[in-house]
């Protein structure tokens, strides 16, 4: 390997024994860029972590009010078969989804 250093070259690969090699690997860019590059960066990613969280929030919140509602129309002898019709089969979807869910956590998690 040969490296270009200004109009000189070193070969690497023939280095004498006793030869001091000092390899230093730095950023061209300015600290203070890099500082502000970095807060912007944790800023985005905790404006993510924010709306990632009202989402699975606000999904909750709709599937356990779904739940809760389909139940008690299944349960509750004032409604009439027809009700009982449509709640039975989304709690039947929320049942298997729920399972789903759990059953492909553990999966890979293996």
């Amino acid at each position: 390997m040969v490296i270009q250093q200004g109009v000189t070259s070193i070969d690497l690969s023939n280095l004498p024994e006793k030869y001091d090699v000092k390899l230093e690997i730095g950023s061209s860019e300015p600290p203070d860029e890099r500082a502000s590059r970095l807060k912007i960066l944790q800023e985005e990613a905790k404006h993510l972590r924010w709306r990632v969280t009202a989402v699975y929030a606000a999904a909750a919140i709709s599937i356990v009010s779904i739940t809760v509602i389909c139940i008690f129309v299944v349960l509750d002898s004032r409604f009439s078969a027809d009700d009982k019709a449509w709640a039975r089969p989304i709690l039947t979807a929320l049942v298997a989804g729920l399972a789903g869910y759990l059953v492909k956590d553990k999966i890979s998690k293996e």
